[in-house]
């Protein structure tokens, strides 16, 4: 199972994933060339099921996740590391949020609030605006 994976971006590879063997845990280190300022989730795609991993972060103009996952978990031979798109759904129901400026926003996290939309979505919000 250790080895470099491609990751892809509807059929595009965007980067790779390093998995090592960690005891009873796979370490799993992911670096993605994706566009900045979105939240991008990674998955192992298999036939039947997804199996999410978290979300990807910045980091010097990347977006990477390290993470790590019970080796029995992960009954694939050969993983299929997939990132699903900022509004893209799951089985279970979540959704990859749609907001383009959430990271720019972090450092402004105390002024800031979440607000549901009539549409049902939500968004944020400066605490002093009304």
């Amino acid at each position: 199972m250790d080895g470099i994976y491609p990751v892809f971006l509807e059929n595009v590879k965007v980067g790779e994933a390093k998995i090592d063997t960690q005891g009873l845990y796979y370490a799993i280190n992911c670096t993605c060339m994706l566009q900045q300022g979105t939240m991008h989730r990674l998955v192992i795609c298999g036939d039947t099921e997804k199996i999410d991993l978290g979300v990807l972060i910045p980091e010097q103009g990347k977006s990477v996740l390290r993470t790590k996952i019970v080796r029995k978990k992960l009954l694939y031979k050969e993983p299929t590391f997939c990132i699903l798109e900022p509004g893209a759904k799951k089985q279970h129901g979540w959704v990859v949020p749609n907001t383009a400026k959430t990271f720019a926003h972090l450092h402004q996290l105390e002024q800031l609030k979440l607000i549901k939309q009539t549409d049902g979505s939500l968004a944020v919000q400066n605490v002093n605006e009304n």
